[in-house]
């Protein structure tokens, strides 16, 4: 009524019409993008507009006008039109942005009503759609389901809420805003002009240049119709293994401490292995014909078509392992993989490691949640201490026969073995010493015996195993090594002699991700300190030619002739785009259209440069201001960063909008992230600047960085805070012992002492104890906590595995003893990774407080 209160009608219905005409429902209307009027009409009635976020050619009907009639007096001011059309199919390329009408929506029958031609009281009746005779109609008609990529229409205005602020509840509540997106991935090249991806529970084959997909068994369908089979696996059982990625020669799978294998042809799983023991690191070989897997400690292998075993090795137990790595091997080396066996690329032999911990001290975690408790006891060498000592050994497959290769060369407590793969007929491997300050690149047969050393690599403070081999026709070896201090591409005989630098420059190459044509298509922050761009670089002279055009950070996926690129930026989030392997583009992938985010008062983050404490150095920063920044007001300052070596956060994408950075902008805080130089990635050259010295050089910067923004009159030198994560909380909890420029910060799974970490990552980076105690003293949290400043929070997980409890443990002790206060949250259970409601609302309830934010919905956890 007036009031604005409900009030009901009674209304007759009228339900008696004859069709006039009648058509077939299609599946769906194709709209262009330029008849915007139409497409905001269709959302006013309540019919739900969605977006093609793809280029894609498809088969549709397209209507052509034959006959065009219009009334000569007008109808609510508009001449009503009659148009008589004549419908074909045809093939044709629809481009990413053209809206979408699905018709299996409750309102469908009105949509056909309104977007029909020849309709009586269509949009095109009404002249709301403008058309001549012979001309082609407009909107087209998708008639069957084509697995369509969309996503939502952008929004009418009234039915949309602008200027909204992003809140703690925005960031962590039960319905918070998706703001990225997902665009579409898991692209998997199968030739030269197609890939094929997953969409709906389905595989599709794409026509990679048009988009043209073919719906393919998928191997989740392939392999449950295998393991349909094993009919005493109930349902779920059998979706959760089929739903795993398998290989193209075959899927193995655990089921009650034993292997079975579905062909890749979908006919019958069969059962490999029949023991009471564990099969575990089990990887099918290339040609199919075997399975090999450790049990117990030891290498097996056993034939797919036979069932039969044979045993690589005997006698293996938890401290001399054949083919699976110690823990710090596991952490440090393998990217957090336990596998360490490799298959021959001719299937008839394995290279695996045998790994001796028995010197090696180990270290006791207690689960005390449970009533009984739980104990893990790991092998866990400290720097200065006792490694495992590794040998490789090549197992002959058809004999069973297992070759050493001969490693009397090296001393075994100083040698490490950080790389292993094959040749055509020969086992590859690197050598490092255990500082990691030198690597050898050596080969050894199957035969096995002395190894041949190809050459030596030798750095001023540490170097990383090389990316590659990728070995050119003529047998030449490609390698990206970072013997200049920035990784670049060398090109070495087959006798190990250098043949040429192929790229050089004070930037580096990121990735290697394939070699066509005597072209190298590499990722490099060459164009951009915070970003990663496609080149590619022509082998016989070094020429780069730059490939991807738009800024932001980029990912590749390469195919013999084109390759997919997703990136995004600060602003714009992940977008998917075909181009040719010369950067020509294609077509759109994915737009991933997104317009929640226009509802809400981002902030860009402004990049900035600023100079770091020593000469000449230059930071990349990001500052994000409120949303109604005042330079002539005051503002607490939050610092961010994670600081590890070559290990940057500054960059350019989008990550989810950077929510929790846009939350505390709107609560009024400055938000300040930067990447001290040896953390920067300008080259391995900028970390080895932190040599013997982890965390001095770093400090320093921050404290330059601090320094440099409380130069500014807005920004409020009593409230600046500073938390990170890790590595973020080592650095966080030292600047706090080191400088007085921080009121609060929060140290969340720090590290406290080197001595008390792992002994390949702080030895690569602060040399032994033994040859660098003050060093180790000069870089401890808790031999400087009676000079901690300011309020400070630890965060841990009692079952952290990586960092221990124990850091924060003895640094609480050393507070204590230096009678200073301190705040500290355990979190049972929990490993190094911290998540979940209590920690996010400790965090941000801290921050509110120590910033002079006040109290908020939820009150600060209690923390002794």
């Amino acid at each position: 009524d007036e009031d604005g209160n409900p009030k009901d009608f009674e209304l007759d219905l009228v339900n008696d019409f004859v069709a006039s005409a009648s058509v077939t429902r299609p599946f769906a209307y194709v709209i262009p993008s330029n008849l915007t009027d139409i497409r905001r009409k269709l959302q006013e009635h309540g019919i739900v507009v969605e977006i093609l976020r793809e280029d894609r050619e498809m088969d549709v009907t397209r209507y052509a006008v034959t006959a065009r009639s219009q009334a000569e007096r007008s109808f609510n001011g508009h001449r009503r039109v009659d148009l008589k059309v004549e419908g074909s199919t045809v093939s044709t390329a629809i481009p990413a942005g053209t809206f979408v009408v699905r018709t299996d929506q409750p309102l469908g029958t009105l949509a056909v009503n309104l977007l029909e031609p020849e309709a009586e009281d269509g949009y095109a009746s009404w002249d709301l759609i403008g058309v001549a005779e012979g001309e082609a109609f407009p909107v087209l008609r998708l008639e069957t389901d084509e697995a369509l990529l969309l996503g939502s229409a952008r929004p009418l205005d009234a039915d949309r809420t602008f200027h909204r602020s992003i809140t703690f509840d925005t960031v962590q509540g039960r319905d918070r805003p998706d703001f990225e997106g997902r665009a579409q991935g898991g692209f998997d090249w199968i030739d030269e002009s197609h890939y094929r991806i997953s969409r709906g529970g389905a595989a599709y084959d794409v026509e990679a240049t048009t988009g043209r997909m073919t719906r393919v068994e998928s191997a989740k369908e392939t392999f449950g119709a295998s393991l349909e089979t094993l009919d005493w696996l109930d349902d779920r059982t059998r979706r959760r293994l089929a739903d795993r990625a398998p290989s193209a020669s075959g899927f193995v799978f655990e089921f009650g401490n034993d292997l079975y294998f579905c062909p890749p042809d979908g006919t019958p799983a069969r059962r490999l292995t029949s023991t009471p023991e564990e099969e575990e690191l089990h990887e099918v070989s290339p040609d199919g014909r075997f399975v090999g897997f450790v049990r117990d400690n030891d290498l097996w292998v056993v034939d797919v078509r036979t069932g039969t075993e044979r045993a690589l090795t005997r006698g293996g137990h938890d401290t001399l392992r054949r083919g699976k790595a110690s823990w710090v091997y596991f952490e440090e080396v393998f990217g957090r993989r336990w596998k360490t066996w490799w298959w021959s690329e001719e299937s008839r032999h394995i290279a695996f490691f045998e790994t001796d911990s028995s010197l090696v001290d180990t270290f006791t975690i207690v689960d005390d949640v449970p009533d009984d408790q739980r104990i893990e006891i790991a092998t866990f060498p400290k720097p200065g201490t006792d490694n495992p000592r590794v040998r490789l050994a090549i197992a002959d497959i058809g004999t069973g026969a297992v070759r050493w290769a001969d490693l009397d060369g090296y001393t075994p407590g100083d040698m490490l073995i950080t790389k292993v793969g094959w040749f055509k007929d020969d086992a590859w491997f690197i050598v490092q010493n255990r500082v990691q300050s030198w690597y050898e690149f050596c080969t050894v047969g199957a035969e096995g015996g002395r190894p041949k050393r190809l050459f030596r690599i030798e750095s001023p403070a540490w170097i990383e195993p090389p990316l590659g081999p990728w070995v050119q026709e003529n047998g030449d070896i490609l390698l990206a090594c970072e013997r200049s201090g920035y990784r670049h591409l060398y090109l070495y005989s087959p006798k190990g002699d250098l043949i040429r630098q192929v790229t050089d420059g004070e930037w580096e190459i990121q990735q290697v991700l394939g070699v066509h044509d005597g072209w190298a298509y590499i990722t490099t922050n060459a164009r951009s300190p915070i970003a990663s761009h496609l080149d590619r670089v022509r082998l016989e002279d070094g020429v780069v030619e730059p490939l991807t055009r738009h800024k932001g950070s980029h990912r590749i996926s390469l195919g013999e002739s084109h390759y997919i690129d997703t990136w995004s930026t600060f602003t714009d989030p992940t977008k998917v785009a075909l181009y040719r392997l010369d950067g020509g583009f294609v077509r759109w992938i994915d737009t991933n259209p997104q317009f929640l985010h226009e509802e809400y008062d981002f902030v860009t983050p402004r990049h900035v440069q600023i100079p770091g404490a020593t000469e000449g150095v230059v930071l990349e920063a990001t500052i994000t201001y409120p949303p109604d920044f005042d330079e002539s007001g005051s503002y607490p300052v939050w610092f961010l960063t994670y600081g590890g070596p070559h290990a940057p956060t500054v960059n350019d994408s989008f990550r989810g909008g950077r929510t929790w950075e846009q939350m505390l902008a709107h609560a009024g805080i400055v938000v300040f992230r930067a990447d001290p130089y040896a953390a920067s990635g300008k080259g391995v050259a900028s970390a080895w600047t932190t040599h013997r010295r982890m965390g001095v050089g770093e400090q320093a910067d921050i404290e330059a960085s601090i320094d440099w923004i409380l130069e500014k009159p807005w920004a409020d030198a009593s409230r600046v805070g500073m938390s990170g994560h890790s590595f973020g909380g080592y650095i966080t909890a030292y600047s706090m012992v080191r400088s007085k420029r921080f009121a609060a910060g929060i140290a969340g799974a720090p590290v406290t002492s080197w001595r008390d970490y792992d002994s390949i990552y702080t030895e690569r980076y602060m040399d032994v104890p033994q040859e660098n105690p003050d060093g180790y003293r000069e870089t401890s949290v808790v031999e400087h906590a009676s000079d901690l400043h300011g309020e400070l929070l630890l965060l841990h997980g009692t079952m952290d595995d990586n960092v221990h409890m124990q850091h924060t443990t003895r640094l609480i002790s050393a507070l204590q003893r230096a009678n200073k206060a301190y705040g500290v949250l355990y979190y049972p259970g929990s490993r190094h990774g911290i998540w979940g409601a209590h920690v996010e609302e400790a965090r941000w309830a801290f921050i509110r407080r120590t910033m002079g934010l006040g109290d908020e919905e939820s009150d600060e956890a209690s923390a002794d």
